[in-house]
């Protein structure tokens, strides 16, 4: 197994080094060219943004700009302006995402960009863009150190989002929440919140999974607001976060009883 497998990657490599023209007749059967980890968590393709002037509580609503997961699930961004965003999905059939490979390694040249060290420096936080590709085995990673065209992200970006044909909006099952009591502040944002209880997911000091109406109206709240939004409860102040597996960025899984 483990012969054939290097064989499929030398094949791989060779026509990542050919024309266009070339890589369309080496994958005159591309299932045998192309392959990928079957599990739904498995990242398949990533491109993200990371990185600024947010907290990490901000941070864990992030919901990367494009990804596609080993079940052939395509999950994205469409910003809709003025601090909201949807997020959407569909799946996608084997051939359309031979066909995005094909396209980052020979229109894009991706194997040619690669990720490099960083000096950190002290209190900065730098907004990066990053791509990971997962294919026959190998994880290539790049990012906007590596010597990109300026328009070279938001073309992958726009790639990835356009492969699905049926777009549906995303709603979630279920999510762990994190709320955390915070004082009132004049520039932040403030709404009402009869929900799922903020104050018991406080008290909890760790992710509380929820699920139903209420893990769909926080995801709602949380990605049509700016990320300074406070909910009251009671007449508390909190602030919250809702990570979705299979959505958000590094969630936890589901508990293994749902």
């Amino acid at each position: 197994m483990a012969t054939w497998r290097r064989g499929r990657t030398a094949i791989l490599a060779l026509c990542i080094a050919l024309t266009a023209a070339a890589l369309t007749a080496c994958r005159s059967n591309p299932d045998d060219i192309i392959d990928w980890q079957r599990d739904p968590n498995t990242i398949l393709f990533r491109a993200d943004v990371t990185g600024g002037d947010q907290d990490a509580l901000t941070a864990l609503n992030d919901v990367p700009r494009c990804t596609i997961y080993g079940d052939n699930r395509v999950v994205w961004v469409n910003e809709l302006g003025g601090f909201s965003i949807e997020v959407l999905q569909d799946r996608l059939p084997d051939p359309t995402i031979t066909r995005f490979v094909g396209y980052l390694t020979v229109s894009e040249q991706i194997y040619t960009y690669n990720t490099k060290v960083r000096t950190p420096v002290p209190d900065a936080q730098p907004v990066i863009e990053s791509i990971a590709l997962a294919v026959n085995g190998v994880t290539h990673l790049t990012d906007s150190d590596s010597g990109w065209d300026q328009n070279w992200f938001g073309r992958v970006v726009d790639a990835c989002a356009a492969l699905s044909t049926a777009p549906i909006l995303f709603a979630p099952e279920g999510g762990w929440l994190i709320a955390v009591e915070t004082p009132y502040d004049i520039n932040a944002p403030a709404s009402g919140w009869d929900g799922v209880r903020l104050a018991d997911a406080a008290a909890a000091r760790e992710p509380v999974w929820i699920t139903g109406e209420g893990a769909t109206l926080l995801w709602d709240t949380i990605h049509r607001s700016p990320s300074n939004l406070m909910l009251v409860e009671d007449g508390v102040y909190y602030r919250v976060a809702l990570q979705v597996p299979g959505v958000s960025r590094n969630a936890p899984p589901a508990p293994a009883t749902e």
